[in-house]
């Protein structure tokens, strides 16, 4: 069994689907379908019983594509409560839990309108953190070039 620390969250094993390799002296492992395996462990986590974990919480957000402040105005928080809750710093009010699990659903549901609204979100917070910086020098000042 493989202990998948790479999904940030401590309870995950795999029996399979992991290749091992070693080059150079240094261990390197593979996995089979790293997305639908994200995908598998998202739908557990949104089927338990148990309250979600913040660090549960947080892979949720990530897997939506979502960043903290986008997830905290869909669900009328601010950006450091959801900060806190994945710190494991306060507790997650049960219903944010419910609607994260929710938003998750609908968000791998292609032909939900939810879904679409919450990929429309992740792709402008996608094009806004790569848009391009142009700056100049003028009068020995930078200022955002027009």
């Amino acid at each position: 069994m493989y202990h998948y620390k790479e999904s940030g969250l401590d309870s995950v094993y795999l029996q399979n689907g992991y290749e091992k390799t070693i080059e150079d002296g240094e261990e390197f492992i593979s996995f089979v379908d790293a997305h639908g395996l994200h995908n598998s462990i998202a739908r557990r986590l949104t089927h338990q019983c148990a309250p979600l974990s913040g660090k549960e919480f947080r892979f949720l957000r990530v897997e939506m594509d979502m960043s903290q402040k986008s997830l905290a105005d869909c669900i009328n928080v601010s950006e450091q409560t959801v900060a806190r809750w994945e710190k494991g710093s306060s507790t997650i009010p049960k219903t944010s839990d419910v609607i994260l699990r929710g938003l998750y659903l609908e968000s791998i549901n292609h032909e939900s309108n939810v879904g679409a609204l919450l990929s429309l979100i992740a792709e402008h917070e996608g094009a806004m953190a790569k848009m391009e910086m142009q700056l100049g020098a003028q009068d020995h000042h930078w200022k955002v070039a027009a």
